[in-house]
C-alpha cells in the first residue's frame, strides 16, 4: 500500500513536470513568434500609427491653446493591428483600451 501511494505521488509529480515543460515551450514559441511578427510589421505600427492616436502631439505644430486629445478611432485601428497578429489575447487588448 505504501509503495502504491509513493508510486502515485511520483507519477503525479512527473506529469505536472511534463505539463510545465510543455507550457514553457509554448510560451517561448509565442514570445518568439510575436517578436518576429513585430519586427517584420514595424513599418505599419511605427511612430506614424502612434502619432495619430494623440492629437496636438509634439510632431505636429503644437497649439498651446489646445489640450492633448485621444483619437479613439486611431487607437482602435492600432489595437486592431495587434489583434490580427494572433499573438495577443483579448484581455491584453482590453487592458490597453481601458488605459
Amino acid at each position: 500500500m505504501r509503495n502504491l501511494f509513493l508510486g502515485l505521488v511520483l507519477l503525479t509529480l512527473a506529469c505536472s513536470s511534463v505539463k510545465q515543460d510543455d507550457d514553457k515551450a509554448m510560451i517561448e514559441k509565442n514570445i518568439k513568434g510575436f517578436l518576429v511578427w513585430y519586427s517584420t510589421n514595424w513599418d505599419s505600427i511605427s511612430v506614424r500609427s502612434t502619432n495619430r492616436i494623440i492629437e496636438n502631439w509634439i510632431s505636429e505644430i503644437p497649439d498651446s491653446t489646445k489640450f492633448y486629445r485621444i483619437n479613439f478611432a486611431a487607437a482602435e485601428t492600432y489595437l486592431g493591428i495587434f489583434r490580427k497578429s494572433g499573438f495577443v489575447s483579448e484581455a491584453y487588448i482590453s487592458e490597453w483600451r481601458e488605459y
